[in-house]
């Protein structure tokens, strides 16, 4: 009998670059989205973070003012 698949699960920090892959979009979107407030960026020194539970969250707000 074959097994479920077992997802792997999001790492819950997720990179500027890992949230740019995720959901398909260049740079320039990634900052747009940063300045308009739709997803929270945390910084550490020069590098970019976002938590995965808010971009989720981010996405279904969206979704739901669409």
């Amino acid at each position: 009998m074959m097994e479920p698949k077992k997802q792997t699960p999001q790492p819950e920090i997720l990179s500027a670059q890992d949230v740019m892959r995720i959901l398909d979009i260049s740079r320039n979107t990634f900052n747009k989205l940063w300045r308009e407030g739709t997803i929270k960026v945390y910084r550490q020194g020069r590098k970019l973070y976002c938590l995965h539970s808010e971009i989720i969250d981010a996405l279904k707000s969206q979704q739901a003012e669409a």
